[in-house]
């Protein structure tokens, strides 16, 4: 024998040649794979079963004829494969078109989602991290449901860990998920590989599995996707855990995916998060969903409910509100109200004024920031920038240090005087006696004869800056207030704080720049009775909580009509904190709360100084002033160190 056919031999007996057929578990798993199915096939095929007659082939997963088998070759129709295409695109179209629930009456059929669950649906579908803080009873188990199960259908290799505050309740999510996928088209259902009471894997190598939530529950497992029911619920130190580990993990992978939801339960890390949604300090959306938003759910079902469980336990439990925080300032229908007058805001344009380029040098200047203070001024984008000329207005303004801690803030209204017809009875919506009735604090809406008190102030622009410091927001205000609007008919209302005294006196100066110099009458005074004339309003211990709650009225009413989105964001967390004190929660911010505090202490009709101007200047209907143009300087003359 020659050495090559020794070798040839030798390597024939050691080795065997790689065979790159798929595997099968049995012969009848072969035979199934072999053949062509379609949904016509199948349904013939689990008829057989039915009728107890054998059939040649079984493309059903362990005797399950609503689940197929792993690996048959499935051939669509034209109609099933667009139909495919348009579920895997369209979230919404496959949840109510296929997905299907055993109803009331004994019977299946299509789900029919509410406005909020096709909120929440679409969603999940376009955000990695969404948090949702709802109340019970809302459908929550089949909203995930239909979620997870068009996630692992229609995309490959994902890992969905889906954790409950017990084991029982992912367990739920996940027999829900079993329930829906039951009734799917056979177009539509993945091949089984395994199929386990807290598992599922697909043939498509997407899988779900569940467990508690609790650190342990992922330790050691791929997840793509985490999705955490009632997070609130169990110990917090047991959620912090899991999230400080899970968080993490899931974030570090291309497609990782976070959702989160609960009922609120006090201070954890399900607060944390969701706050940090609402004020943009994590890259959650979040999605609120209280009682109301149930179809059939009115003032009296509420009213039943409250008398079953009382006033504490409903609103935490059904109206999201987390109590042992300052979050019960304005109930959720009152926010709704708000945040429906929320417009777009854009960068205020000055490019085609001389007052451009003196802004400019106030930024290359100043050392504390180089960020350019007009950059930082916003406009409604409605809001012709003239009208600062023509109309009155009152910048509302407090002051902050400008070491990127708290804001500096000059909030801008448009005050204008309504006319009340006071024989024409007031007309409530149900959803407005909803909204006043969920807070015993609410004043009753009123009107008077006065003029000062018929005055609602519309917000329209807004300064909103922690890099800018006390010298540079004054020079800013002062530059504005000449070039920008008219300071005969405008007023400027200053919290006189730690800041405001020194923000003021920069503010009066004669000393440089006198063409920039701010009169004294631009100041909004406060006067009570005999009482000292104040530049600005002093809050105390004693009257700060009035006026709180006076702004708290003005809001709800639509006297004050706030605009900008940040600044109804603030209403969510502001209120009286469990030491008594006024304030944001969990560091959320609260300073353009604050402006509307301190208008609402000035614009009120036993000031004196606030009573005259209004009289003066906006009742008369002489306000809108020929004045709109702009005055030339030679800004190249002008030095900020001396400022």
């Amino acid at each position: 024998m020659s050495k090559t056919k020794s070798n040839s031999k030798a390597l024939s007996g050691k080795y065997k040649p790689f065979d790159p057929r798929v595997k099968f578990a049995s012969k009848s798993d072969e035979a199934a794979a072999r053949v062509q199915w379609s949904s016509k096939s199948l349904s013939l095929a689990r008829k057989a079963i039915d009728e107890g007659l054998p059939i040649k082939f079984d493309p059903f997963f362990k005797g399950n004829s609503l689940l197929k088998k792993e690996k048959l070759l499935f051939r669509k129709t034209k109609v099933e494969q667009d139909e495919f295409i348009k579920c895997k695109y369209d979230i919404l179209h496959f949840a109510e078109t296929y997905c299907q629930l055993l109803t009331e009456t004994g019977d299946y059929n299509n789900i029919k989602l509410r406005t909020y669950q096709k909120k929440l649906l679409v969603t999940m579908a376009k955000h990695d991290k969404v948090i949702t803080l709802g109340s019970r009873q809302l459908g929550k188990t089949t909203t995930t449901a239909i979620f997870i199960l068009w996630l692992t259908i229609f995309h490959k290799n994902v890992s969905v860990a889906c954790l409950g505050d017990k084991i029982a309740t992912a367990v739920e999510n996940l027999n829900k998920i079993k329930e829906i996928l039951y009734r799917l088209p056979e177009f539509l259902k993945p091949g089984i590989i395994s199929w386990n009471v807290r598992s599922i894997v697909f043939d498509n190598r997407s899988k779900i599995f569940t467990g508690p939530c609790t650190k342990g529950a992922i330790v050691g497992k791929t997840c793509t996707v985490l999705f955490i029911d009632e997070l609130a619920i169990p110990n917090p130190k047991q959620s912090k855990e899991l999230v400080d580990f899970a968080f993490p993990v899931v974030e570090t992978q291309d497609d990782g995916k976070i959702f989160v939801t609960s009922t609120p339960n006090g201070d954890n890390v399900f607060k944390d998060i969701w706050l940090g949604s609402l004020y943009g300090k994590n890259d959650f959306v979040g999605i609120k969903v209280p009682w109301y938003m149930v179809p059939g759910r009115d003032l009296a079902w509420r009213d039943k409910k409250i008398k079953s469980i009382g006033i504490d336990a409903f609103n935490e439990q059904w109206n999201c509100q987390f109590l042992s925080s300052n979050e019960c300032m304005f109930n959720d229908l009152t926010l709704k109200e708000i945040a429906s007058g929320v417009n777009t805001y854009n960068k205020l344009d000055l490019d085609n004024t001389n007052i451009s380029s003196m802004l400019h040098r106030v930024s290359r200047r100043s050392a504390s920031t180089l960020t350019e203070p007009i950059e930082k001024m916003f406009i409604k984008k409605d809001y012709d920038i003239d009208n600062f000329k023509k109309f009155p207005h009152v910048i509302v303004v407090d002051i902050a240090e400008g070491i990127q801690k708290d804001y500096t803030v000059f909030n801008v209204f448009r005050p204008k005087y309504k006319e009340v017809d006071l024989e024409e009875p007031l007309d409530f919506t149900e959803d407005a006696d909803m909204a006043f009735a969920m807070d015993s604090d609410s004043s009753a809406l009123s009107f008077s004869n006065n003029a000062s008190e018929n005055v609602d102030f519309e917000q329209v622009a807004i300064f909103h800056s922690n890099e800018h410091c006390i010298r540079t927001s004054a020079l800013f205000l002062r530059i504005m207030l000449n070039e920008l609007f008219n300071q005969d008919t405008s007023r400027v209302v200053i919290e006189l704080n730690k800041y405001g005294g020194q923000f003021l006196d920069l503010l009066l100066t004669k000393s440089t720049y006198p063409q920039w110099e701010i009169e004294i009458e631009t100041i909004g005074f406060k006067q009570i009775g005999d009482s000292k004339l104040t530049q600005g309003i002093m809050h105390t211990k004693a009257t700060k909580p009035i006026d709180v709650r006076q702004s708290k009225t003005d809001i709800e009413s639509g006297r004050i009509l706030l605009t900008h989105s940040l600044s109804i964001d603030e209403c969510k967390t502001f209120g009286q904190l469990p030491n008594g004190s006024y304030a944001a929660s969990n560091g959320a911010h609260d300073d353009i709360y604050m402006t509307n505090v301190i208008l609402s202490s000035w614009a009120t009709p036993e000031n004196l100084s606030y009573d005259t101007w209004v009289e003066e200047y906006i009742v008369s209907g002489d306000s809108e002033l020929d004045n709109g143009k702009f005055d030339e300087f030679d800004y190249d003359d002008i030095d900020l160190k001396d400022f």
